[in-house]
Parts: structure tokens; sequence; C-alpha cells
């Protein structure tokens, strides 16, 4: 159960679509939400000789519209939940992504949610530098909203895509993904994609020679045998749990796939999987299954 959830703002009604999220989980998990707005000086002093006045006249009035917005974003949400949402706004030092890092690691939260978009154009917040550097670094797990147009789907996940690659960094994922999901009486479907060679089509049309089936059908039979495991240890838990390997070059789009196909309402998913040349999880794959998912995502990054 999260005790203490996040909630990144920037004053734009889209970052605000990932607030019905966060009341539910609120109200299911009994957790304490706090909103967090980060201040970006337009201005900033110059301290060197000859420089120009600092003029603060423009980012003080912007700090007094950020603090109206989240108090008053607070007192509504403290409205819907039936108890009080606390707020900060804190300077955009070093970085915007670092300030959001910081008051959580200060707060001691256990879930950052924002939506996928924030402000739009050159200023947008979220998806690119902002979010892109809290998924690297953040050693908070970060629930994803996937915002389309000005609505977000309900958050009801009933089943839940859990992508693992064999490794314990991967594995990450799955104990914040149970928790999470606690108290929806969700079940797990857990997917491994076994990396084939690169082809344009399907792994049993393309033609391997025999040396590559043997290798490929050797780690098909190490994947099968990881999430039987899983699946098991989740089944022992008394939770609802289904495996599935798929042989495939491109695991980010086999993943979105198995989504689809298999009408999951949430993806759990590592930063990090096995490393070097062959790692699956950050980067490209993580990045894509964002970018590309129809429903939230749960990013588990590194504790290390």
């Amino acid at each position: 159960m999260y005790r203490l959830i996040l909630v990144p703002l920037d004053g734009s009604p889209f970052a605000e679509l990932a607030l019905p999220t966060v009341v539910t989980l609120a109200a299911r998990h009994g957790a304490a939400l706090h909103l967090t707005a980060v201040h970006n000086l337009a201005t900033r002093p110059l301290d060197m000789q000859g420089a120009p006045s600092y003029d603060p006249s423009f980012d003080n009035a912007r700090r007094r519209e950020l603090d109206e917005y989240m108090a008053g974003v607070a007192s509504r949400l403290g409205g819907e939940l039936g108890r009080e949402v606390a707020w900060s706004v804190v300077p955009d030092s070093p970085s915007t992504a670092q300030a959001i890092a910081d008051e959580a690691a200060r707060l001691g939260a256990e879930l950052i949610a924002l939506t996928t978009h924030g402000r739009g154009g050159f200023s947008r917040a979220w998806l690119g530098s902002v979010t892109t550097e809290l998924l690297r670094g953040s050693p908070v797990p970060m629930l994803v909203v996937r915002a389309t147009g000005d609505t977000a789907p309900s958050f009801n996940p009933r089943r839940v895509l859990v992508p693992l690659d064999g490794s314990e960094l991967s594995a990450r994922a799955l104990e914040p993904a149970l928790a999470l999901a606690a108290p929806f009486g969700s079940s797990f479907l857990i997917l491994q994609v076994v990396r084939t060679g690169e082809s344009l089509l399907p792994y049993d049309q393309t033609f391997w020679t025999e040396a590559e089936r043997e290798v490929m059908e050797a780690q098909r039979l190490a994947g099968q045998a990881d999430v039987d495991r899983v699946v098991a240890e989740l089944r022992e838990r008394g939770l609802e749990a289904d495996g599935l390997v798929i042989m495939e070059s491109d695991p980010g789009r086999t993943i979105l796939q198995a989504a689809a196909s298999h009408a999951v309402d949430m993806i759990a998913m590592s930063t990090r999987g096995r490393g070097g040349v062959a790692r699956l999880m950050m980067g490209s794959v993580t990045d894509r299954v964002i970018r590309g998912a129809e429903h939230p995502v749960l990013v588990v990054g590194p504790t290390d």
C-alpha cells in the first residue's frame, strides 16, 4: 500500500489530467497527496561586474500565481477526498527534474504520478527532458498517465502487464506493481520477450539456420522457466496470474501489442534490464512503451 503520493503540476490543464487517477489511487490506498510545482525563474541575478541589475518583480509575480494556483487545486482535491491535501512550490535548482526528485525524497513519497505531457511547445514540461531525467534517476516509482487530447481514462487496473527479461533489475517492477494494484483485485500477465535476430517477418515465418534456431530455442526455454517461476510465486500468494513468452526482434512493439491484445489496464516495468548491448528495459524500449501505451505505465527505476 502506498502512503504518500507526489503529484508534480506545472499550471497547465494537461498536467492536471493525472489528478482523477491520483484521487482514485489515494482513496483506495488511504494515501496522503502532496502537490508540487517547480518555480522556473525567468531572470536570474548575474554575479559579474557591469551586469544589469536584477529585477525580481516578474519572478515574484509568477511565484504568487503558482502559490494561488496550487492552493486552489489542493483545496478542490481535498474536498473530493474529504481530507487535507498538502502542496509546495520549490525552486528549479539544479534542474526541474532534480527539484521534483529532491522534493519526493524530502517528503518520503512512495510514488510520483504525472501525465505524459505538460505545457506545450518549447516550454513543455513533462514528456521530454524532465520526464526522461526523472525516469532515469528517480528511485521513487513513477506512474505515467497517458492522456489524449483533454481527457484521461478512468483508472481501474483490473489486469496488469509486467514485462520481464529474466534479470533481477527488470524484476524490480513487480513488487511496486503488486502494491499499487492490491486494492483493485488485479490479475497479472507476466511477459517475457525473447529477442530474435532482426527480421521483418514473424519468428515462425523467418528462415533461421539450425544453429540460430538452437540458440533461440534455448533462450525461449529459459524465458519460459523464468515466467513459470514468477507466475507460480504469484499464485502461491493468492493472486491471479498468467504467463506469456513471445519470440520477437522488437521488444517495445511486442509489449504494446501484448497490452492491446490481452486488454490490460496498466503496464509495470523497470527502467533497467539486462546490461550492455543486450539490456532490454531502459532507453528505447521503456521510452517507446510510455509514448505508445494507451494506459498508465508504472516505471520503477534503480535504487542504487
